[in-house]
């Protein structure tokens, strides 16, 4: 019986061991995260940038979201730390050194987290902590 428990543990750890995927590892980015790593890599002098060359989809003109709002936001908004900040233009204020994470909350996301007005969706900047 303890043989059988033992040699059952070691394949769960050798299964555990075999779906780990280091760092590096060719595992595809996030689809709504931009990752430090990420903003290095890419080069770019600003968020705006980085953003633009690494997940464009982020920037696009949603259309219309509302046929109640005429005036309804049909872009995303940008959160700094938890706050609204501006425009997508805004992000062209930040330096991709001082920023630790860019996260896409989509309409759907952003109205349940950030409220209502957001429906075109959120771009929120983590800071990084100096």
């Amino acid at each position: 019986m303890v043989v059988r428990s033992l040699s059952l543990l070691a394949c769960l750890a050798a299964v555990v061991v075999a779906c780990a995927s280091p760092a590096g590892s060719g595992v595809p980015p996030s689809a709504n995260l931009i990752t430090r790593a990420e903003l290095d890599a890419a080069g770019t002098a600003t968020v705006y940038d980085a953003v633009a060359r690494l997940r464009p989809s982020y920037l696009r003109d949603r259309g219309p979201i509302s046929i109640v709002n005429a005036s309804a936001r049909r872009v995303a908004v940008v959160f700094v730390d938890g706050s609204e900040y501006g425009e997508l233009s805004s992000l062209e204020r930040f330096t991709s050194s001082r920023v630790e994470e860019v996260r896409f909350y989509s309409g759907p996301e952003a109205t349940t987290k950030f409220g209502s007005a957001y429906g075109a969706g959120v771009i929120a900047l983590k800071m990084r902590v100096r």
